[in-house]
């Protein structure tokens, strides 16, 4: 028997009450009826075991269907994030805010920031002696003094960018003042010139003389251009002023910055048409000429001109040659008379564009804080430090592969590098040394500060305890404030009172100006309140989501049907089946949900559709209640214990069953066939033999149909019935006028064009309907597989046309079912074979007919 074993389907678990070939459908219990619905599987959630996928042939599975994440809780330790996010640390220099294309901007802003003798300079730049700001009348008070011109706003943006407590300072009102488009993204070597242009001229008003020229004392240099007679050897000198030296790029390999400068200072010939009139030969003559360095800055910055206009392109372009740098550059011998101490130079910062051409990319700057000789990579709101050993290769996307080069120790390479700072070593040993004092004092004044804060807020809450006995809580608030009087007027009298005070946990110089201070102490304590008011935010969400996450799972562990009772009734009401696709969407995003809609589940009688189970998902009644009282319910009907369709269930076990008994019936006909004549029999088409299981599954097949046809005829009927009934209840009309005839071959045809089968109803063309209307027939409408019922139409019919076999659809209990092998015996729908008795019939036949005759 194990010969005919198969695997059973999917679609048949829980029909094992089917596989019988005896079965009478009239003994199915309702016990039965919830096997076949699945409803005794092994329920499976997060409390009873993990699937690893949802288990679509389980409706009691509501394991992954979107789940997890509802039992994931936020700690409330994010809230600290908070600060991470928008908290400069320490250690960390400020970033810049890009306004769009101002990326060139914030790299030049970040490189004069950090050169601390200008930065120290432009803090003590007086605005009261700067024409511009003479005419400003907030000048007069530091509390509500806003700056006018473009040196003011920078002052203000430096002050920020150091003591702000701010991951990021903000330039908008230095860049507006400057008159440009942030939208758009300038020229960076252009707008370099142009800036230190501005500073010199706004600078030369001031009655300080070291902040008169500072500009020139830090980062002017002075070169010649002399030009010798080769003749009378008679030279011209033609001195001038850099702030920065322009050195092309020749497009050569193995570019390195000192082939650069040479090939900025060498010496060029001039002949033929290029002759120089010499002033002592007075005529033309062979001549050279050069460019002689005379005296170098303490800061040196090298311009590498990447940018070059094209003239067959008619736009800039960028050349990505490589180039190798020191970090120790020796300008001596590039000088005449001059030491190799007072020349020597170190590498402070390096300004990049990272991008394949000029119009495109994006500015970048990797700088040396003079101070600690820390290196960080600035880019805009971002900064983070990085190895000095790698300087110009961090994190620059979008550049080419550069081919190895032979860099020296200590020296770097960059293909995207078009600005070089060099500061003499003297000036940083120098700010290194100042810097280490001042530390120093800046931290003692903290500590000492916050040491005697503490020491007063002690007293006073010891001072509090006593007198709240014999004093109104007035009183003892007049007791606090004089105690503030009294810590303010202490902290005065700390160490170093005379160079630094604390505020606002940060220290400044006295001669710090009050309107800067003041900007700053406003600006941290507003980011204080921001921060708590963003901390308090984020706790709320975090606390509403964790409420919300809580009442999730216990919705969902509501919803899991743990019952194990048989009850024969059919009236339990402790469970309910909902479509599998509205728990996902729900667990998804319970705001984007709609009602519980189950009318695409509904068979043909209008309960649960056994064939689409694996859609759906058996819960608890108490769970699904929950769900409709917060989000509603459908157009379709609850699909509870009154839903489960019997007739589907026992259609399908019809069908089961049938197999069963073809499989009994295969057997008796083959043992039949071995057998040897008998004189018995009868005779059986080739073609019925070999189709007769087909055969007898179509006429069972054909039969359920029927019984859904007449089913649905009597359901219309008695809707019909009651119309009626309700009609002559409420309407008194002597006459009702008939219904027009309705043209069934037009109508046919136009429902065929919209892709539709329309049929008469088996037996009669013309059925007269309850509703006195003469000559109107029953139309079956059938489309994309679903039957309804059309305006003045009184019943929906099934087609039972052969020709439409194929393509008709089927009640959904009419599936071919597997069966397990059973034992072969006869069955009552197979008559033996009995030849002799057959002919004996046959011949009484003809004598019949015979005599008739």
């Amino acid at each position: 028997m194990a010969k005919f074993a198969r695997k059973q389907l999917s679609s048949n678990i829980g029909f094992h009450f089917a596989e019988s070939a005896d079965l009478d459908v009239d003994e199915i219990s309702y016990r039965d009826i919830k096997s076949a619905y699945r409803m005794f599987m092994d329920p499976h959630g997060l409390s009873l075991g993990m699937c690893k996928k949802n288990c679509r042939n389980n409706p009691k599975c509501l394991c992954n269907l979107g789940e997890k994440v509802w039992f994931e809780d936020e700690e409330e330790d994010e809230e600290f994030e908070l600060e991470n996010e928008l908290l400069r640390s320490d250690g960390i220099p400020s970033g810049l805010r890009n306004l769009g294309n101002t990326c060139y901007v914030n790299s030049f802003l970040q490189i004069w920031f950090h050169n601390s003798k200008f930065r120290q300079s432009l803090y003590e730049w007086d605005p009261g002696e700067d024409p511009e700001e003479q005419n400003n009348e907030s000048i007069l008070d530091p509390d509500l003094y806003e700056p006018r011109s473009k040196v003011a706003s920078l002052q203000a943006l430096f002050v920020m960018m150091q003591y702000t407590k701010r991951k990021y300072a903000d330039p908008t009102d230095f860049i507006c003042k400057l008159g440009l488009n942030p939208s758009v993204q300038q020229d960076a070597q252009e707008f370099s010139k142009l800036f230190v242009s501005l500073l010199e001229n706004s600078l030369e008003h001031q009655s300080n003389l070291n902040i008169k020229t500072m500009i020139q004392k830090q980062f002017r240099g002075e070169y010649a251009y002399v030009t010798s007679c080769l003749t009378c050897k008679r030279e011209s000198v033609r001195p001038s002023y850099f702030y920065e030296l322009d050195l092309a790029l020749t497009g050569k390999k193995n570019l390195t910055i000192w082939k650069c400068i040479e090939d900025f200072l060498r010496v060029e010939k001039m002949t033929g048409d290029e002759k120089y009139y010499c002033e002592s030969c007075e005529t033309k003559q062979e001549a050279t000429r050069c460019c002689k360095l005379t005296s170098l800055p303490p800061v040196l910055n090298l311009q590498l001109n990447r940018f070059q206009y094209d003239m067959h392109l008619g736009r800039k372009k960028k050349l990505n040659s490589c180039i190798m740098y020191p970090e120790e550059l020796d300008m001596s011998k590039y000088l005449q008379n001059v030491d190799q101490e007072s020349s020597c130079y170190r590498l402070t910062g390096v300004l990049m564009h990272v991008g394949p051409d000029a119009n495109h990319g994006h500015y970048i700057a990797h700088i040396q804080e003079l101070e600690t000789g820390h290196w960080f990579k600035f880019s805009d709101e971002h900064v983070v430090s990085i190895d000095r050993k790698n300087i110009a290769r961090v994190n620059e996307k979008g550049c080419k592969k550069i081919k190895s080069l032979d860099v020296p120790t200590g020296g770097q390479s960059s293909n995207n590098a078009y600005m070089l700072v060099y500061m003499l070593k003297s000036s940083i040993e120098e700010i290194r040394e100042h810097e280490k004092t001042e530390v120093i004092k800046r931290e003692t004044v903290r500590r000492t500060t916050i040491q005697k804060r503490n020491e007063l807020h002690l007293k006073e809450v010891l001072s509090r305890d006593v007198t709240m006995k014999d004093h109104t809580n007035e009183e003892a608030r007049g007791v606090k404030r004089k105690a503030s009087g009294d810590s303010a007027h202490s902290i005065e009298e700390i160490d170093y009172r005379d160079e630094y005070c604390y505020s606002n946990c940060r220290v400044f110089p006295v001669t710090f100006q009050p309107h800067l201070r003041n900007k700053i102490d406003k600006d941290n304590l507003e980011f204080d309140e921001e921060i708590e008011e963003k901390k308090h935010k984020r706790l709320e969400s975090i606390h509403n989501n964790n409420r919300k996450k809580q009442k999730m799972r216990e919705t969902y562990r509501s919803l899991l049907w743990l019952h194990d009772d048989e009850d024969e009734s059919g009236e339990d009401s402790s469970f309910e089946f909902v479509p599998k696709n509205w728990l996902m969407a729900w667990l998804s995003d319970t705001m984007a949900v709609g009602p519980i809609e189950t009318k695409h589940y509904l068979c043909v009688h209008g309960n649960l559709d056994i064939d689409r189970l694996g859609e759906m998902k058996l819960c608890d009644s108490i769970g699904v209640n929950s769900l409709i009282e917060d989000y509603g319910e459908g157009e379709g009907p609850r699909l509870t214990s009154e839903k489960l369709c019997t007739a589907c269930v026992k259609n399908k076990a019809r069908i089961i069953s049938l197999d069963y008994k073809l499989q009994r019936d295969q057997e008796f006909i083959k043992h039949q066939l071995k057998v040897p004549m008998d004189g018995k029999g009868f005779w059986v088409g080739k073609k019925s033999l070999n189709n007769w299981k087909k055969l007898a599954k179509l006429a069972l097949e054909d039969t359920i149909v029927k019984e859904v046809q007449q089913w649905s005829r009597t359901k219309d009927q008695h809707k019909s019935d009651a119309a009626d009934e309700k009609t002559q209840a409420s309407v008194h009309e002597a006459d009702t006028p008939s219904s027009p005839n309705i043209n069934l071959i037009g109508l046919k045809a136009k429902l065929e064009r919209m892709g539709t089968n329309v049929s008469v109803a088996p037996g009669n063309t013309t059925l007269k309907l309850k509703t006195n209307a003469e000559g109107t027939s029953g139309i079956s409408v059938i489309r994309n597989g679903e039957s309804f019922r059309m305006a003045n139409i009184a019943e929906v019919k099934l087609n039972l046309d052969d020709s439409l076999r194929g393509n008709k659809t089927k009640p959904s209990c009419v599936v071919k079912p597997i069966v397990k092998p059973v034992q072969a015996k006869p069955s009552a729908t197979v008559r033996p074979l009995n030849i002799q008795e057959d002919l004996l019939n046959e011949k009484m036949k003809e004598n019949e007919v015979a005599a008739l005759s």
